[in-house]
């Protein structure tokens, strides 16, 4: 059932993201809130919201979101830890995946909320059963969550990865098998990135904010994201008034392409169970990352 929720956490990412996936879902979803001090920050002001000291398992409740600080999220999955691996329980962990998580790595009702591999513009490739070869991303993959898109895209066992640091530019490269693989361009800046994807039977795609795409190019942008004609987003548009979306600029359309995806991920487990992304998976892609080491790096690269 995809009508009641308690979540862990009201920050950003719960307000902008995932009640808005929430309501995608089901218009009438109810949903409580809990946090660590019971309030949270909205703009200058506190507001109040459930007390996470005060919490006890109601079990009316079937779906469960922690998105909280990664350090916390340990707190709050032991909150519900009797109803790990229960029956028509659905518990969903947000990005990144802190290691004190690691040793419930074998449980079969936890999905990790990597919305990017539920993309509207992902479907086009998909359902035209499109075979890539090779990806970029340049400038437009945020370490681990542009990892988890090649391998949505690509669909192969990662074999092997390095990072190589040149001339103000951090690159990951990743081997895929049968051939194929993938490169990801740090920093992330949209207003100037793109993705490039070569495929084996339906030539070359360019993604990105149209002005730096080939203008031969361009028609492509639209082909791909069929935003204007996707349901799922004219839905989201007209439930969610201060949203709009830009077909020329990545960025506008990336905000409202990950609340779909994310309404996407959602569903798909509440109603196969299947997970998309495991907990052995995040930590998979959050250790090619290996963000924490790249971190500071890359702010070297930004300020010079």
């Amino acid at each position: 059932m995809i009508d009641k929720f308690v979540i862990f956490g009201h920050g950003k990412r719960v307000r902008e993201n995932i009640i808005p996936a929430l309501k995608l879902l089901n218009e009438k979803v109810e949903y409580k809130t809990f946090t660590k001090n019971g309030r949270y920050l909205d703009g200058l002001a506190y507001r109040e919201t459930n007390d996470l000291n005060a919490f006890h398992v109601d079990h009316k409740y079937k779906n469960y979101i922690i998105s909280v600080p990664p350090s916390s999220a340990i707190d709050c999955l032991e909150k519900i830890i009797t109803l790990l691996n229960a029956k028509n329980i659905k518990i969903f962990i947000d990005t990144p995946v802190n290691k004190t998580i690691k040793k419930y790595i074998g449980v079969n009702n936890l999905c990790v909320l990597e919305d990017i591999k539920f993309l509207p513009w992902i479907d086009y490739f998909k359902n035209n059963r499109i075979e890539i070869g090779s990806i970029r991303l340049i400038h437009s993959g945020y370490e681990y969550h542009g990892i988890a898109l090649t391998k949505a895209l690509i669909g192969e066992k990662i074999l092997s990865s390095k990072r190589i640091h040149k001339n103000n530019t951090e690159k990951t490269l990743i081997k895929f098998a049968n051939n194929k693989f993938a490169e990801i361009i740090n920093p992330r800046a949209y207003e100037y990135g793109s993705i490039q994807i070569e495929t084996l039977n339906h030539g070359e795609f360019f993604l990105g904010n149209k002005k730096n795409i080939p203008s031969k190019k361009s028609k492509i942008l639209e082909d791909i994201y069929s935003l204007k004609t996707n349901d799922e987003i004219i839905r989201l548009l007209n439930i969610n008034k201060d949203l709009s979306i830009d077909l020329d600029n990545y960025v506008k359309s990336m905000e409202v392409m990950k609340i779909v995806g994310l309404s996407r991920l959602i569903k798909n487990f509440c109603l196969t169970n299947s997970s998309s992304t495991t907990i052995a998976d995040s930590f998979e892609e959050q250790g090619i990352s290996n963000k924490n080491n790249i971190s500071l790096r890359l702010k070297k690269i930004i300020k010079n």
